[in-house]
């Protein structure tokens, strides 16, 4: 039996297991392959580790959403800044130029409310003035309507014949023929012409 111990014990070790073998043969020599690599990209002044996140990103169940950035994207950026940058330019500009539309604007609106006002103004002269001429003219009249047409002849004939016209034409029409009895006959029919050509 001691023979038979000695073939068991020397066949042990003269046999190593399928997980040994495995080992000796594929995972020391790619352990120590990985371990160079690293140290020569390294050396080389790659960052293996980053180059390790951009290949597992690229793989779709490892990359935990992570997205690969171009490798133009800094010269995309700097172009998307230029394009950006010029229209930021052209909007100042356009805003600008509308600031100063506006301000002109303003400056034209605020001319026209000062006309507007020194229209009104005016109007409002021209209506008080015209109410106080028709009441001085109204006045005029109700003095006429009491003169006899003795006295108010020579009065309109030192008038202006517009002023004579008006008052005659306010006036009743027996007190017109009593006015035009006392004036020189060529005034009378001068009154009567213009005062034929005013009534309605």
């Amino acid at each position: 039996m001691n023979k038979k111990e000695g073939k068991a014990d020397l066949e042990e070790t003269k046999s190593p297991g399928k997980f040994q073998v495995f080992l000796l043969i594929f995972l020391v020599p790619a352990a120590f392959l990985l371990i160079a690599s690293v140290i020569v990209l390294t050396l080389l002044d790659i960052n293996p580790i980053t180059k390790a996140k951009e290949a597992g990103i690229e793989i779709p169940f490892l990359s935990d959403g992570q997205e690969v950035e171009p490798e133009n994207s800094s010269a995309e950026n700097g172009e998307q800044t230029a394009f950006l940058q010029t229209q930021l330019k052209e909007k100042e500009t356009n805003i600008a130029e509308l600031e100063k539309e506006l301000s002109s604007l303003t400056a034209e609106n605020e001319k026209l409310s000062e006309e507007q006002e020194r229209l009104v103004q005016e109007t409002a002269n021209q209506q008080n003035q015209q109410e106080t001429e028709k009441s001085k003219n109204n006045e005029m009249v109700s003095v006429f309507k009491e003169m006899k047409g003795k006295t108010a002849a020579p009065v309109l004939l030192n008038m202006s014949e517009e002023e004579a016209v008006a008052i005659l034409s306010q006036l009743p029409s027996d007190s017109v023929a009593s006015i035009f009895e006392e004036m020189p006959p060529e005034d009378a029919a001068k009154y009567a012409v213009l005062l034929g050509i005013q009534a309605p």
